[in-house]
C-alpha cells in the first residue's frame, strides 16, 4: 500500500515541484490575479488554501464549490514577466495544483 502524499501549504508548494501533494481549501468567491498554464484537458479554478493563500488549480474532477475539500494532485512551476515587470527584472514563478483527486474533509 502506498503512503499517502503530504499535506502541504502554500509555502512548502515550491519543495515540491514535479511531486503528488494534498492541500486543503475552498475554491475562491473571490479570485486574484495569477498566471495560468495551459494544461489541456482541464478546467482552472481559483483555490484558496486554508492558510489564507490562493493558487490555481488545474481539474479534471468536479470540486464541490461550497465545501471545505482536500485536492491530491501534482505541483507544477509557472514562470513569466511578472505584472509590472520591467526588462531588467528576474522572472516571476507561481506554483499550481494539476488535480488528480478530490475529497470533502
Amino acid at each position: 500500500m502506498h503512503a499517502a502524499p503530504p499535506l502541504v501549504s502554500y509555502s512548502q508548494l515550491s519543495s515540491h515541484v514535479d511531486q503528488r501533494v494534498r492541500v486543503r481549501g475552498r475554491v475562491s468567491r473571490v479570485p486574484w490575479q495569477h498566471m495560468t498554464a495551459m494544461v489541456p484537458d482541464t478546467e482552472s479554478e481559483y483555490f484558496d488554501l486554508e492558510d489564507q493563500r490562493q493558487i490555481m488549480v488545474y481539474t479534471r474532477v468536479a470540486i464541490d464549490s461550497d465545501a471545505l475539500v482536500e485536492l491530491t494532485g501534482t505541483v507544477i512551476a509557472v514562470t513569466g514577466a511578472g505584472k509590472r515587470s520591467r526588462p531588467d527584472e528576474l522572472l516571476h514563478t507561481e506554483h499550481s495544483l494539476i488535480v488528480e483527486a478530490c475529497a470533502r474533509v
